[in-house]
């Protein structure tokens, strides 16, 4: 049978009635908790000294009748009671303790209580991060700064010492910009695109965003390893000077072995900065290390955060990972998703990043990017990692001990178009530039200082080990049709021949189209390579999604730079 306990009040009248009602009702434990001043005296309190030993001669007493029970003596606690300045030291004998000024602080003159401060909320509210209260509707009118050149160029590997290039990095020339902070908390949104290919057999070149000599964010890489061939490059970051009106200069560097061309065929590249008021952002950092093996999905240590959305806004989420891919084979995938409120945001669960290797120990960063539509509310997002192989296989993708982060940017509804989503997956067999249904949005600029924020993604699967695929978007308005990426190999590239790739387009990038009615499409197309005789066939979706935001850009000094130009190898 269960033990009986009675835990009495420490005072005279409930301890006499607690005996009385007790004494035979088989209690098997009697306890008092009485005070060490029955034993030592207490200043100025011989009332309360007293009654603290009527306790301990109530237990004396129940002892010599054969009943039990037991008081404790409690010393001084600091912080209540007597020793720590409550009632009854402060309230009614005055300053026993050196806890009693804060007592009395909360009585009058006249010994009367006083207006009792604001009870704090509960410890679960004061958890929340500073995100959940960021309620403020959401702007489009935002301050940028952007940097767009096609000139072709080429970095050659050589040695110096400047203090730019202590570390190997090499300034990629038309792709640095200015913006200047207003507020102590303002973030900085930096998103750069670029389309690279190596000129000489070697693996692996280094790519960075600089903030003055500051590395900002993780090192990106790029494996062509075939002579010529174009590989596109997102890196998007959310940067957090940390002080008011400060001039902040970032751009784009590289760091290689041997020779990189940029633009190669007129290709577009940018860097732009757009500055956001800290209530309309929400991000979540890490460098923890970790190892994610088949079967299921990882938390990516670091990177959830809440976001809390008005009636009609869309998220804008990003994110950037870097990896270590550690096996070898084709069929290996390490794959990346982001999770709102516990579900995925593809909802085929394909992921919305995939990474291939070839090279054991072969590092990249996996970019994600997609334009959300929650409701009305406080949501929960989170980034996992899994891994895909052939069964009872054992491969591990590692996530390194670097800068990563989920970027959470709020965006009224009315500026949003989109996201747009494939219903179906789409079937590219043809060598020539094909649209993908359903990955189509349209956008109205009134003036000219307006920008389009293009975002957009897909899954690809091929049919065949051998393939080589392209991706690109085409602007058609004002009775002309653009192409933003190359003609030949467009914004993006997927090739068996590559060491290691990011097998999923993933785009974020700002278009400066003018003022009218355009419509971006994203088109594919498929190659033949290597022994085939026919382009591969390649399949895309069905989680296929496109969005466009259009911004209203504040000129920022030293002042909105926008520049376009053609010519030979600089």
């Amino acid at each position: 049978m269960a033990p009986a306990f009675a835990i009495l009040a420490s005072n005279d009248a409930a301890a006499k009635v607690a005996g009385k009602n007790s004494a035979s009702a088989g209690v098997q434990l009697f306890q008092m908790f009485s005070s060490t001043s029955a034993l030592l005296g207490l200043s100025r309190s011989a009332d309360y000294s007293a009654s603290n030993a009527n306790l301990n001669c109530l237990i004396n007493f129940r002892r010599t009748n054969g009943v039990n029970g037991q008081s404790n003596m409690w010393g001084e606690i600091a912080g209540t009671g007597l020793a720590g300045g409550g009632t009854g030291a402060a309230g009614k004998h005055g300053d026993t303790s050196a806890g009693a000024a804060a007592a009395s602080e909360a009585y009058t003159a006249d010994g009367l209580p006083k207006k009792l401060p604001k009870t704090p909320e509960p410890d679960f509210v004061s958890k929340y991060p500073p995100s959940y209260y960021h309620r403020e509707p959401a702007r489009a009118d935002l301050a940028m700064s952007l940097r767009e050149v096609n000139t072709a160029m080429e970095l050659q590997h050589k040695s110096n010492f400047s203090s730019m290039e202590k570390e190997g990095f090499t300034p990629a020339r038309g792709l640095q910009v200015s913006i200047k902070t207003k507020e102590k908390d303002d973030k900085v949104l930096l998103i750069a695109n670029l389309a690279a290919c190596t000129q000489d057999q070697h693996d692996g070149v280094s790519w960075a965003l600089k903030r003055g000599e500051q590395t900002v964010g993780p090192l990106h890489s790029t494996w062509t390893h075939d002579l010529g061939r174009v590989q596109g490059l997102c890196m998007p970051w959310l940067d957090s000077p940390e002080k008011a009106n400060l001039d902040c200069e970032y751009s784009v560097c590289c760091r290689m072995k041997g020779a990189v061309r940029i633009s190669q065929n007129g290709e577009r590249r940018q860097l732009a900065a757009v500055l956001l008021p800290n209530v309309q952002v929400a991000s979540a950092e890490g460098c923890e290390a970790l190892a994610v093996q088949p079967n299921k999905w990882y938390d990516v240590p670091g990177l959830s955060q809440v976001s809390y959305t008005n009636t009609g806004e869309k998220v804008l989420v990003f994110c950037t990972v870097r990896y270590t891919a550690l096996w070898t084979d084709e069929m290996t995938r390490g794959r990346f998703s982001i999770f709102r409120d516990g579900q995925m945001l593809d909802p085929e669960r394909f992921g919305l990043q995939s990474v291939r290797a070839t090279q054991k120990g072969l590092k990249g960063v996996a970019v994600m990017t997609i334009m959300d539509d929650p409701q009305e509310g406080p949501h929960v997002y989170e980034v996992r990692a899994a891994v895909t192989t052939e069964e009872g296989q054992m491969r591990v993708l590692h996530l390194d001990a670097a800068p990563r982060q989920l970027g959470l940017l709020k965006l009224p509804g009315n500026a949003v178009f989109g996201p747009f989503r494939m219903t179906d997956v789409a079937v590219m067999e043809e060598d020539h530039w094909t649209e993908v249904t359903g990955l189509t949005v349209t956008v109205t600029t009134t003036r000219a200082q307006q920008k389009v924020l293009l975002v957009w993604g897909t899954n690809f699967n091929p049919a065949e080990l051998t393939y080589e695929a392209y991706f690109t978007v085409m602007r058609q308005g004002s009775g002309a049709t653009k192409n933003l990426g190359g003609e030949d190999q467009g914004l993006w590239s997927v090739a068996s021949a590559a060491t290691g790739s990011s097998e999923y387009p993933a785009s974020m990038s700002i278009d400066s189209p003018g003022v009218g009615t355009f419509t971006y499409t994203v088109f594919c197309r498929t190659r033949r390579c290597g022994s085939l005789v026919e382009p591969t066939k390649v399949e895309l979706g069905p989680d296929g999604h496109i969005s466009a935001a259009l911004l209203s850009a504040k000129a920022t000094s030293p002042g909105l730079g926008i520049h376009r130009a053609m010519g030979r190898w600089a």
